[in-house]
């Protein structure tokens, strides 16, 4: 009797995780931590974007004498946000969003190992996974020229690309009824996607302002 007890407690609490699990996925609206750290994540593309500025004094970013007070008013090291020069800021900006770009690459490696089953959709989302990766490392290779203006504008715009094919794919994904991921992924993608794209896009022309003024 207390074996059958048991056994019907197990079964019991399997179908209430089961179902959390479809409610999680099937939900619209993304978590609060989702959310939480996904908008924390942006906070590199704005400061860095921002550091592109074409008032500069003597090559070096206006930022770094802002970062200086809160370093003395706050008691920590701000290091990481600090650039001496505008190719620091260019190289600093590409990286941060080359690691950002190889992320959304391995959510669909994650995705695939927990799909229902094996099949095509898994061999799609598997082999998807690791392009991100290669394309971001791709861009951080194109070879600096005169200047530097060229070398930010081409890595820039190809980040760019790089986020906005992510998104068509997730996209393409989701509304084929496609996709292992959860629901609210895309609702929080869209506004995410919309602003990395944009501050890439403000950083490579002020990238080529600054080298036209360097000229």
């Amino acid at each position: 009797m207390l074996r059958l007890n048991i056994n019907k407690l197990k079964q019991f609490y399997a179908f209430r995780r089961l179902h959390s699990n479809q409610v999680h996925l099937n939900a619209s609206a993304p978590p609060k931590i989702a959310l939480l750290l996904g908008g924390g994540g942006l906070l590199p593309f704005f400061w860095f974007g921002l550091q592109h500025s074409p008032h500069s004094v003597n090559d070096k970013p206006w930022g770094d004498a802002l970062l200086s007070r809160w370093e003395r008013h706050l008691g920590i090291s701000l290091h990481f946000f600090s650039c001496e020069t505008q190719a620091q800021v260019r190289q600093r900006f590409t990286t941060y969003s080359a690691c950002i770009l190889s992320f959304l690459g391995a959510v669909h490696w994650g995705g695939a190992m927990y799909a229902p089953a094996p099949g095509l959709l898994s061999l799609v989302q598997f082999t998807w996974s690791v392009l991100p990766p290669l394309y971001a490392w791709g861009a951080l290779n194109i070879p600096e020229t005169a200047g530097g203006s060229v070398e930010g504008t081409a890595r820039h715009s190809v980040l760019a690309i790089g986020f906005l094919g992510c998104y068509f794919f997730d996209e393409w994904l989701a509304k084929g009824g496609k996709s292992s991921l959860p629901t609210w992924y895309s609702t929080l993608r869209s506004p995410l996607t919309i602003f990395v794209v944009g501050s890439h896009v403000g950083a490579g022309i002020l990238c080529k302002k600054l080298g036209v003024e360097a000229q």
